[in-house]
């Protein structure tokens, strides 16, 4: 995150596309097509009123010729011109929204225009390796149907599902974007039958996607997810992970202030035991660095739970660590809360004992 307060009003998008109350969703669906968005301000009388979201609507059983957009809308957080980047990108995880209106006043119906993810991932740190901000990667089978992968985006609420093989590997990319078609059309040809869609293979709709090895930076990836929305993270050729721009955001979700040396999310319903062994594990980990580094900036780890099975809770957990060295990042899941967070920290540690021995080295310390 730059050094400098950014507001919405320098990163704000003016010349929106936007969709009239009155629209029926297959009109709706076709714009959406047409300029490659996921989201579109709704307007009533020139008033904004709600916003239109695909991943709200290509899971849902209506008729796209006769259903119009008023009864499909949401209401979305309303962000101002004055609010700082941080309020905007706090709001963009929570909600899983692309992007947010824009207004002068917070109860007015003025639309100024928008705030997207795409514009905010301009401002993270670009030299951070790619590694550890993946997201586990998800997937569905050559052999399932177009009607699975509506359920699965619907299930696990997501945007897009990398397509694999019989032998796990990569063979393409669907994207909710992608079963815009599905909507159009309730019944393709195919071999002189007609059949539900939903009934086709994945394999009639997916794309290329877009890989890159883990060992790339941040830098590499922005004009990739901003074109095409996401990238596969892979390791010797094999996919890994993949990620979004809500990865990205989620790098610049927090500045600490000077006050906040550790900042650490996700602990509220654990007990107190388990707060005193991460706090050690923390202790010990700060300890160690401050004796090698006189400005510390901050660190931050934000702990996750993924699923349960039974009374069990598997975990993942991220660190952000600014140092005099720049910033560092990892991540560890696992079913022990304590234990991943002290993995996160030990390969924290040697990612930044890695860089300070090759400078060491260089300089000949």
């Amino acid at each position: 995150m730059p050094e400098k307060d950014i507001f919405v009003k320098d990163v704000l998008v003016k010349n929106v596309v936007t969709l009239e109350h009155d629209n029926t969703l297959s009109e709706a669906l076709g714009t959406m097509k047409k300029h490659s968005l996921h989201q579109l301000p709704v307007m009533k009388k020139k008033k904004f009123i709600g916003m239109l979201c695909l991943k709200n609507v290509i899971t849902k059983n209506v008729d796209p010729e006769h259903t119009k957009i008023e009864s499909l809308i949401i209401k979305p957080p309303i962000v101002t011109n004055e609010q700082k980047i941080e309020d905007v990108i706090e709001l963009l995880l929570n909600t899983g929204l692309k992007c947010l209106p824009v207004m002068s006043k917070k109860m007015g119906k003025n639309l100024d225009g928008v705030v997207s993810e795409t514009e905010l991932i301009d401002f993270v740190d670009k030299s951070c390796c790619i590694k550890d901000l993946a997201s586990e990667l998800l997937t569905i089978s050559e052999n399932q149907t177009i009607g699975k992968a509506r359920n699965m985006f619907r299930e696990k609420n997501v945007s897009r599902l990398p397509v694999v093989d019989n032998k796990g590997r990569l063979i393409g990319i669907v994207r909710d974007i992608d079963l815009i078609k599905v909507m159009e059309s309730k019944k393709e040809k195919l071999y002189d039958e007609k059949i539900p869609v939903d009934k086709l293979s994945v394999k009639t709709i997916l794309t290329s996607p877009i890989m890159v090895d883990e060992k790339k930076n941040v830098e590499d990836i922005i004009p990739l997810i901003k074109q095409h929305g996401e990238v596969i993270i892979t390791r010797d050729g094999l996919p890994t992970g993949i990620i979004t721009a809500k990865d990205i955001l989620d790098l610049m979700r927090f500045k600490p202030s000077k006050e906040i040396y550790v900042e650490i999310t996700g602990l509220k319903d654990e007990t107190e035991q388990i707060k005193l062994d991460v706090d050690k594990e923390i202790n010990k980990f700060v300890k160690k660095f401050g004796r090698t580094f006189k400005n510390l900036e901050y660190l931050f780890i934000h702990v996750e739970k993924l699923r349960k099975t039974g009374t069990r809770t598997y975990f993942d957990v991220r660190t952000r660590f600014k140092t005099p060295l720049g910033m560092f990042v990892s991540r560890a899941k696992s079913w022990d809360i304590v234990a991943t967070i002290a993995k996160a920290l030990e390969r924290l540690e040697k990612g930044v004992r890695k860089k300070h021995e090759k400078i060491a080295e260089r300089h000949k310390i």
